[in-house]
């Protein structure tokens, strides 16, 4: 099995229906902001839970970060679905208890029972989210809590003040407000759905919420930058804990993001100065200590996720050491020259096809049998159909006894067959699931 790289991003989400506010979802994914588009319908995928069209828009209640992979944020997840199931809330502290249903079968007339999930309000599952996070197989990691709603925020904070056990200091809770509590089930304009991963997570955009959220590598580049300056480097580098050598191309090797420090240490010797530091020496992962160069304060995740993109992903490490080309003022003034004579021609061909279209429109005098046997039919009127509209007029049309003329010339017909199937084979509905 390959071993992939620390995602940038991967969060547990906790959705609700903006219509049934008691509706909620559970999931997972590396890019938020694209999972709620599948939810709501404005691009392919989703979740069959959330298609009904009467819980549609949903919104992203809060989210939690900080997984050191994929695997464990799906464990997250099924331990947050299945809180009254899962080992990692004690029986005693399980705020829902497990079901049981029965099922007799009119065959043999035997009775089975199996565990079925209980009904949990939004209360409960905030409150079991706070069990998760006291948990010792959660604390280790570095957890963020980011509330995306006001009112499941107050919710939370509601809930807290009444226990006297609190998550673990670790764990960083905050509010981000932001545009997705104002869902529209229609696109914002200039903003479309399909973009790259840099262009939607901008590090220093100002956008808040969903879409200020980063999920690219962009945030590694100064850090990637130094380390392959430093390692790349003929000098005889040395461990800054053991101050034995560090070979070039060795793997395991750690180095202080800090730009005025270059510290360089072996993965095991740093980890071992961390966790003393901690006075917690059992221990297998750190989570935080102080650089032996620099003496700053250094989250362990920081350090070994750059360690992973950059001996695990090559590709994203040719693509964060690129450096952007730099266009000539020539070409820039080229360009624009460009642009403008392409704007400038476009509005000269529509305002022809007005002028054209008005005239013809004044010269003739149209009857209603004239548009019964098609005479004003438009010669590409099957590419017009692109919404569902159109084709319900066409079959309302249809019903009333209206018929609409056939096409004389058989090279015209196979032409607007072979218009349809390629509007067919690049449609994304044949892999869309049928829903009942």
């Amino acid at each position: 099995m390959e071993a992939k790289p620390i995602p940038a991003l991967y969060a547990c989400y906790l959705l609700h229906s903006t219509k049934w506010p008691s509706s909620l979802y559970i999931g997972s994914t590396p890019n938020p902001r694209r999972r709620l588009a599948q939810h709501n319908g404005d691009a392919k995928g989703g979740a069959i839970r959330t298609a009904r069209n009467n819980l549609r828009p949903w919104e992203m209640g809060l989210i939690i970060r900080g997984f050191p992979s994929n695997i464990a944020a799906l464990q997250f997840e099924w331990a947050w679905q299945n809180t009254h199931i899962t080992r990692h809330i004690a029986d005693d502290k399980r705020i829902t208890k497990p079901k049981t249903i029965e099922k007799r079968s009119p065959k043999t007339g035997r009775t089975r029972r199996r565990p079925a999930r209980p009904q949990i309000s939004l209360v409960d599952k905030l409150r079991n989210l706070h069990l998760l996070l006291q948990t010792p197989s959660f604390t280790r990691w570095p957890l963020e809590v980011r509330f995306f709603c006001k009112d499941i925020h107050r919710s939370w904070q509601k809930w807290t003040a009444t226990l006297e056990s609190e998550i673990h200091r670790d764990v960083r809770v905050s509010l981000d407000l932001g545009e997705c509590g104002r869902h529209s089930m229609e696109k914002p304009p200039n903003s479309p759905v399909f973009k790259t991963k840099t262009e939607n997570h901008d590090p220093a955009s100002s956008r808040r919420g969903i879409e200020g959220l980063n999920v690219s590598y962009t945030f590694l580049k100064s850090h990637m930058e130094k380390s392959h300056l430093l390692l790349a480097d003929r000098k005889k580098n040395s461990c800054a804990v053991c101050t034995s050598m560090i070979q070039p191309l060795e793997a395991t090797t750690l180095v202080c993001p800090r730009n005025d420090c270059a510290s360089i240490s072996h993965l095991p010797c740093l980890a071992r100065r961390f966790m003393d530091e901690e006075g917690q020496s059992n221990l297998v992962v750190p989570t935080v200590g102080t650089c032996p160069g620099c003496s700053s304060k250094l989250p362990w995740i920081d350090l070994v996720q750059e360690m992973s993109v950059r001996t695990r992903d090559e590709k994203e490490t040719a693509r964060l050491m690129r450096k952007a080309k730099k266009i000539s003022p020539k070409t820039m003034k080229a360009k624009r020259v460009l642009s403008s004579d392409l704007i400038e021609e476009s509005t000269n061909d529509e305002a022809s096809e007005h002028i054209h279209y008005l005239e013809s429109d004044a010269n003739s005098d149209h009857s209603l049998s004239s548009v019964l046997h098609g005479s004003l039919l438009d010669e590409e009127w099957d590419k017009s159909c692109d919404d569902d509209e159109d084709v319900m007029s066409v079959s309302s049309a249809a019903s009333t006894g209206v018929v609409f003329p056939r096409l004389e010339n058989r090279q015209s017909w196979n032409e607007t067959i072979s218009v349809l199937q390629r509007v067919i084979e690049d449609s994304e509905w044949d892999d869309a699931e049928v829903l009942n």
